[in-house]
């Protein structure tokens, strides 16, 4: 792979991360956030953003930087989504892959919801 294409590579993983963390930014301000969500076996896979998505935002950004961090799997099912591996690795491994997969979509993609939604105003 040639150096241009890394740093186009490169490039383009940080807008998305970037546009990751504006949006969770805006997360922030919603109650729904939980810094400590219970996570289920499978995330949604819904066209937009859930509830779900919003109490689990830090999950999915704890799986995007163990990814990025090259962590190994179980690792990750056994700190981040709570689940052992080595106890149920069917369970684990379908929990780790559904994550991974949707903290992915929603770096790409759900920001873009989070973006357009009407920020709550203070009472």
């Amino acid at each position: 792979m040639s150096t241009a294409t890394i740093g186009s590579l490169r490039s383009a993983s940080e807008y998305r991360y970037s546009r990751l963390v504006q949006g969770f930014r805006i997360l922030q301000d919603f109650q729904a956030v939980s810094f400590d969500p219970k996570v289920a076996d499978l995330a949604p896979s819904a066209p937009g953003l859930t509830d779900y998505d919003e109490q689990n935002a830090v999950t999915y950004m704890r799986i995007l930087d163990a990814e990025a961090d090259n962590a190994d799997w179980r690792e990750v099912a056994r700190i981040v989504l709570c689940i052992d591996p080595a106890l149920e690795p069917d369970r684990a491994r379908r929990a780790f892959d559904s994550h991974l997969a949707r903290a992915r979509w929603v770096a790409r993609h759900g920001y873009r919801h989070l973006l357009r939604r009407d920020r709550p105003t203070s009472e």
